[in-house]
This record gives structure tokens, C-alpha cells and sequence, in this order.
């Protein structure tokens, strides 16, 4: 009797399925990602945190100063050597030797007038539109202070006029002297000052203003009077009385 032989099926080893692996490589990748981005954090807080403490020892550079321009650096220069004196005067205004009479009616030894006409003023009439910069050079005793002068011209003011201004102490120049204004025809403002190294004569610088442009005009004033200067090393002054 012929035997039957019956054929054992054939088993394949056992793969892992492919899901698993996938899953394992994705956690691997994802921790990996997770340890390099808390580093990357830790590095950039530690470099903030070093550059904060650099920045308390870094020494800050001090401004550099801005230049100051001056108003009156092209403007002309007048100068007299015979009372040793000076200033300087806009481009546009006209300086000249005029012939005047001080308040207080004493000998005039030199006079000198810068004035500025305004747009609007008419040719031939009463000024309502200029500035006046006038510098007086006026004869006194030897024995005369600034004092006695300043007294003389608030008593002529007080004739003539209205005393708007008290009069104070200045120093133009290194010169100290007496300033007060007075409001007769017009407005005018006067500066008294002992000339140096005499004691014949004084300086009285006047200056006035009329009419709309005043605040341009007293602008133009002061900026002439700060180029003021005495051409001779000033004496020390006598003291001013309040």
C-alpha cells in the first residue's frame, strides 16, 4: 500500500511591523529637537546675561559739544584809537560821527551814532522805525564817581521825562557802571561807564528803539553792545552804590 505524504506548510521568521519603528524614530527626533532648543535658550540667556554685566564697565563717550554760531561773525568792525574803544555793527547799518550834547549839558568830547531804518519808515519824517546805538564820550572832574554822574542824569530824567527804569549796577567790558532807562520824546536806555585809565571823561552808551520791530531791535542792541570792548586793560572800578 502506497504511503501518502502530506506537505508541512513553510513559516517565515517574524518581521516587527513597520508602524512601531516610525513611532520609535519620531519620539527619538522629537526629544532630540526638544534637548537642542533648551540649549539654544540656556546659550542665549547666558549671552544676555554676560552682555549685561559688560555693559556696567563700558565707558560712555561724551557728547560731542555743538558749535556755537556767532551772529555778529560777519558783521563790520568801528574802532577808535584816540578813546581807545570798539564794537561791531550789522552789515546793513550805518555808522557816523554825529555832533550831540549829553543830558546833563556837559562838554561833549566825541560822539558816535549806529542806527538801523526799518522798511517801513517814509523818507524825511519823524523816525517811528529804527534802532539807535550811540556811544558818547562826555568831559568830567577828576573827582566825579559814577555815582555822581548816574545822580545827575535821573535828576535831568525826572525833568523831563519818566524814570522807567531804576537805575543798577552793569559790567560791560570788565568795566562796572550804571545803567537805567528814561522815557521822554522817545524811550531810551542809558549805560554810564568810567573810562580806563583816565579820570577827564566817562562813556555813556544810549540806545533807543520805536515802533513795531522793538523786539527785533533790542535783539540787534544787545548783540552789539556784547562786542563792546575797551582797546586798554580796564582799572578796577569804583564801588557802585545801589
Amino acid at each position: 500500500m502506497q504511503e501518502i505524504s502530506q506537505a508541512v506548510p513553510q513559516t517565515s521568521p517574524d518581521v516587527p511591523p513597520a508602524p512601531r519603528i516610525k513611532n520609535s524614530l519620531l519620539v527619538i527626533m522629537a526629544v532630540a529637537l526638544l534637548f537642542a532648543t533648551s540649549l539654544a535658550g540656556l546659550f542665549y540667556f547666558q549671552i544676555q546675561k554676560l552682555s549685561k554685566e559688560l555693559s556696567k564697565y563700558q565707558i560712555q563717550a561724551s557728547p560731542t559739544p555743538t558749535a556755537t554760531t556767532d551772529p555778529t561773525a560777519n558783521w563790520k568792525t568801528y574802532t577808535n584809537t584816540l578813546y581807545k574803544f570798539s564794537h561791531k555793527y550789522p552789515p546793513q547799518a550805518e555808522t557816523k560821527e554825529i555832533i550831540t550834547q549829553a543830558d546833563n549839558n556837559r562838554r561833549v568830547l566825541f560822539a558816535i551814532d549806529t542806527s538801523e531804518v526799518g522798511a517801513t519808515q517814509i523818507p524825511n519824517t519823524e523816525f517811528y522805525d529804527r534802532y539807535n546805538f550811540t556811544i558818547v564820550i562826555v568831559e568830567k572832574s577828576p573827582t566825579e564817581t559814577i555815582d555822581d554822574i548816574s545822580s545827575e542824569y535821573i535828576s535831568n530824567c525826572n525833568k523831563v521825562g519818566d524814570l522807567i527804569k531804576s537805575p543798577e549796577s552793569t559790567i560791560v567790558n570788565g568795566v562796572r557802571g550804571i545803567t537805567h532807562s528814561c522815557r521822554g520824546l522817545g524811550e531810551s536806555t542809558y549805560i554810564l561807564l568810567l573810562a580806563p585809565k583816565t579820570n577827564s571823561y566817562y562813556f555813556e552808551i544810549r540806545t533807543s528803539h520805536e515802533r513795531s520791530n522793538k523786539a527785533n531791535y533790542q535783539k540787534m542792541i544787545d548783540q552789539i553792545l556784547s562786542t563792546f570792548k575797551f582797546l586798554e586793560a580796564t582799572p578796577s572800578a569804583s564801588p557802585i552804590s545801589n
